[in-house]
């Protein structure tokens, strides 16, 4: 499981930058330096001050210039940084100082004079004097002879300053450089030899003389022109034209140069407030945070500088957890990532409360379905086992219930659905009888359902209007009859059977009957009173002697003939 698991909230406010400035300042090595931009620096503002000309006797070298401003640089740039020096006093035949600085040269040895100040440089991304976006002119050098000092002029600014002349030669300085060129050659007078040179880009123009040289002009992004017996031409200062809030000063200071550059790295401030599970570690990996409390890291933005993070954090901690579980069949897991199916001791993990790891055990009973078959034989209709179904036909059906381990016994059940034939049919008028045979019977007074005793035979005879019905057995089922309604007991239906008459009555053993005329197998039945048959036989006489050793009691005799019946109350003693 992940340990962050809740961020309450990512960024409560926005990524804020804190400036922290920085200052760096080159001298004078005699190399080049190189400072390489950084993404999360902000614009650079430079300071360039060149190396001021070197003196003569007590003649001082013009003072090197000063290039102030600010540019804008890509990540991955590489600044070039040359800091001039201050130019070689009291020499004779003088090479020039470090970066394109005036040389000195002399006719003889009879004088001397100071070397061009070194102007001082940024370049980018390469060495070569095209690659210059900052240049600030060096000063030139003193000249002279015996007791006449001549200043020289001062580096600095668009145009050099102009070396100082020599007594009567009015044009005889050297002259400062441009932005176009290097600053003209000094003129001189009269027959001397002239050795002098023009500044040209980067580099300062050389002096020369009869007896004591002229001041070499001041290094710059065009160098001053040299000078005979008198002082060289400053260096002009440059500035690229992206660069802002430039300012140029000529003559700023003597001696050796310097470059200050300054800017601001900007960091990166971000504040969480987070809630974490069990630990957290900080992003730069340095930290492991196990508690609640407030905490801080820092790690490099995406732009290379410092990201500094706070983070109110919350630690919760992961719980666990255990419960014995009985089921049938299988159990999923709370996560849904397993289904187990065995009893066992299993695991698994799901988010807590909090959101953290909730680690729950389970000792897992596992019961299984079962199954079973039946063939069952129910009468008009069965109700399921379960109550849940009522099945009137015959056929295969399925039901569910427990088992006794409580898990589900599928019932496969093979019915058969048994009926019984309840239709009764009408003998006579006053005899009723079942379509059914080879049943058991019981008949009934529909009026209270009460049974009539001995009513047991498939036909009744009715000894009194009434309605009727009979309880019908065929095996294992039990049906009762629709009622039906006898209304013609002891009507008198022909003469026939209007002229019977019984005698003696009550009798022993036998009696005898009369018809008034002779009957033709007429049909004589004696019932009891629970309507059971006890005497059948035939009559063809018309006094016919009935022989009958039933016990005592009261019986009722029917004589039924073609056009009907009729029933009698007779006794035996």
């Amino acid at each position: 499981m992940k340990k962050i698991l809740t961020i309450c909230a990512l960024l409560l406010f926005l990524a804020e930058a804190k400036a922290q400035a920085i200052v760096d300042t080159f001298y004078y090595t005699g190399t080049t330096e190189i400072f390489v931009i950084e993404a999360c620096m902000g614009p650079i503002t430079f300071e360039v001050i060149a190396g001021s000309g070197g003196d003569a006797n007590t003649a001082e070298g013009g003072n090197g210039g000063r290039v102030q401003g600010t540019m804008s640089f890509a990540p991955d740039d590489i600044l070039y940084i040359n800091v001039g020096a201050e130019g070689i006093g009291g020499s004779i035949d003088a090479d020039g100082v470090f970066v394109g600085s005036g040389g000195v040269y002399s006719y003889n040895t009879c004088g001397e004079a100071g070397a061009g100040g070194g102007a001082s440089d940024i370049r980018l991304n390469g060495e070569l004097l095209e690659d210059r976006v900052v240049v600030a002119g060096g000063g030139g050098g003193a000249g002279g002879y015996g007791a006449t000092i001549l200043i020289g002029g001062a580096g600095g600014d668009l145009i050099g300053g102009i070396g100082e002349n020599w007594p009567s030669w009015p044009d005889a300085g050297g002259k400062g450089g441009t932005q176009d060129v290097g600053g003209s050659q000094g003129i001189a007078c009269c027959d001397c030899p002239t050795y002098t040179t023009d500044g040209s880009l980067g580099l300062g123009g050389n002096g020369s003389g009869d007896c004591a040289g002229g001041g070499g002009g001041g290094g710059g992004y065009y160098g001053g022109g040299g000078a005979c017996f008198s002082g060289g031409g400053g260096g002009s200062s440059y500035t690229d034209p992206s660069a802002t809030d430039v300012a140029h000063e000529q003559g700023y200071q003597n001696g050796e140069g310097m470059i200050i550059i300054s800017y601001e790295i900007a960091a990166v401030e971000a504040s969480f407030e987070m809630a974490v599970c069990n630990e957290l570690v900080s992003p730069s990996g340095i930290y492991t945070w196990t508690e609640t409390g407030i905490y801080m890291d820092t790690i490099e933005s995406v732009l290379g500088c410092d990201s500094v993070m706070t983070f109110d954090l919350t630690v919760n901690l992961a719980t666990s957890y255990s419960e014995e579980i009985t089921v049938c069949d299988s159990f999923e897991s709370p996560s849904g990532l397993y289904t187990w199916t065995e009893t066992g001791i299993y695991m698994d993990t799901i988010p807590n409360a909090l959101g953290c790891d909730s680690v729950m055990t389970f000792d897992l009973i596992v019961n299984y379905t079962s199954e079973a078959s039946e063939t069952v034989s129910a009468c008009d209709y069965m109700v399921s086992p379960s109550g849940l179904y009522t099945w009137t036909e015959t056929g295969v059906y399925m039901d569910t219930i427990d088992n006794a381990l409580g898990c589900d016994s599928l019932l496969t059940i093979d019915l058969t659905i048994n009926t019984v034939d309840v239709n009764v049919s009408n003998v006579s008028e006053i005899e009723l009888m079942a379509d059914l045979t080879g049943a058991t019977y019981q008949w009934i007074n529909c009026q209270d359902n009460s049974e009539i005793v001995g009513a047991t035979d498939q036909n009744y005879i009715a000894i009194e209007n009434g309605e009727y019905a009979v309880v019908i057995t065929d095996g294992e089922c039990t049906d009762t009859s629709d009622c039906r309604t006898i209304s013609s007991v002891g009507l008198v239906e022909n003469s026939l059977l209007n002229g019977i008459s019984i005698s003696p009555n009550p009798f022993d053993n036998y009696f005898t009957l009369t018809f008034n005329n002779q009957p033709a197998n007429a049909l004589v039945e004696i019932r009891d009173v629970s309507g059971k048959l006890v005497y059948k036989g035939t009559a063809n006489k018309q006094k016919e002697e009935i022989s009958f050793e039933g016990e005592a009691g009261t019986y009722f005799i029917t004589i039924t003939i073609d056009e009907g019946q009729k029933t009698h109350k007779i006794v035996k003693n």
